[in-house]
């Protein structure tokens, strides 16, 4: 009996994704896209507003 439970016992998580190569180069090119996507994000989002002088300078020209 004890011996039927062993042969269904699932494999680790984490086995199951170092064991497939193709999915471990997925999940490296993920990562690295989501981190840099996020960092542009928040440098776009510290950005200094136009001031509001040169807007007007270059929308009368």
């Amino acid at each position: 009996m004890d011996h039927e439970n062993n042969n269904q016992e699932r494999e680790p998580f984490f086995k199951l994704i170092l064991d497939d190569p193709i999915l471990l180069l997925f999940l490296g090119v993920v990562v690295f896209m989501v981190f840099y996507l996020a960092w542009g994000f928040i440098e776009l989002g510290n950005v200094p507003d136009f001031p509001d002088e040169l807007r007007n300078q270059v929308i009368s020209k």
